[in-house]
This record gives structure tokens, sequence and C-alpha cells, in this order.
């Protein structure tokens, strides 16, 4: 079992760069970059994802957050104004909550990244960069596994095209960040 679930991932990881539209990363990149502020949606085992990725997002020195309460992350996604970024982490792309979020979001006028498995569902519909890369999920799995793998390699991908695109900002955040994780080990 462990050998054919290594193989699945593996083979998720292996496609990611090949799905993943060069342009679409371009502009998801653009967008991160000159934002004010960036929210990250995401429930359920995308909740993990969006968590990782506002913290390194936080590391580079952008204003980043992922509230886990979906309440919270609907009425953040309202107070976002234009030049603030939404990434949405969804499998489907059609998890309501994260799908309403997003919607919100772009009708306040933010931009909205989505990261997803699928080309074509309501997130895609709202979103302004595409990112889609996703595995083979088999009948066994109640939710997606080798997608998130997936996903995580995209929000990495963002993660270092972004700290590449300012590395004064991302210099100086690691600094900050290194002497506040310095205070909190033995």
């Amino acid at each position: 079992m462990l050998a054919k679930l290594a193989a699945g991932s593996g083979d998720a990881l292996r496609r990611a760069p090949v799905s993943v539209d060069p342009a679409e990363l371009d502009r998801a990149v653009a967008l991160l970059h000159g934002a004010d502020r960036v929210l990250v949606l995401g429930v359920g085992t995308s909740a993990p994802l969006a968590q990782d990725a506002a913290y390194r997002l936080l590391s580079l020195g952008i204003l980043a957050e992922a509230p886990l309460d979906v309440h919270v992350q609907h009425v953040r996604a309202g107070l976002l104004r234009p030049g603030d970024v939404v990434i949405a982490v969804s499998h489907t792309g059609s998890t309501r909550e994260t799908v309403h979020a997003a919607r919100t979001a772009h009708e306040a006028g933010a931009s909205v990244v989505a990261v997803t498995s699928f080309s074509t569902s309501p997130l895609t519909e709202v979103a302004h960069a595409k990112l889609v890369a996703g595995g083979l999920e088999t009948r066994y799995r109640v939710e997606a596994m080798t997608s998130r793998l997936a996903h995580l390699v995209v929000l990495d991908a963002l993660y270092v095209s972004l700290l590449l695109a300012d590395r004064d900002r991302s210099e100086t955040a690691r600094q900050v960040l290194a002497g506040i994780l310095a205070e909190h080990r033995f």
C-alpha cells in the first residue's frame, strides 16, 4: 500500500509542472508581487495548505492571512479592495464556502488566484489567474490526497518566485522572522 501511495503521489508531483500554464503562473506572481494584502482561502483538506501559504508569504514581508473560520474568511473577503489578492485553494474548485468568499472578494475589486485540480469550475470562473494541478484520485479516498501535494508544489513555486522578485523585501522579512523565531528556541 505504501508503495502504491508513493507512486501516486510521485505521479502528481511530476505532472504539476506540466499542467500549470506558465503564463497563468506569471500572472499570479505579478498580482501577488504588487498586492497590498493577501487573503488565502481553504477549507477541509485545503485549510492546512492555506495556513502554510499565508505563513510563507508573511515570511517574505507580504501581509497575508488565512482565517480558519469560513465566516471570517467571507467577511475578510468582503473587506478587500482593488490591489488586494485572494489565493483560493480548492481541489474541486466547487467548495461552496471557498467559491462564495472568492466571488465576494472579486466583487469587492480584489484579484483572485485559484489553485485547483480542475480547469473548469465555479472557482476558475471568478479567477484572474488559474493554477491547475492535481493528482489522479482513487475511489478509496474520501478527500483529495495526491492533489494536496500538487497544490503544495504550486504554492511553493509562488513563494520562490515572489522571493526572487523582491530579494530586498524578502531578506528584510527573513531577518525579522529569524530574530523572532530565535526567541522561541532553547
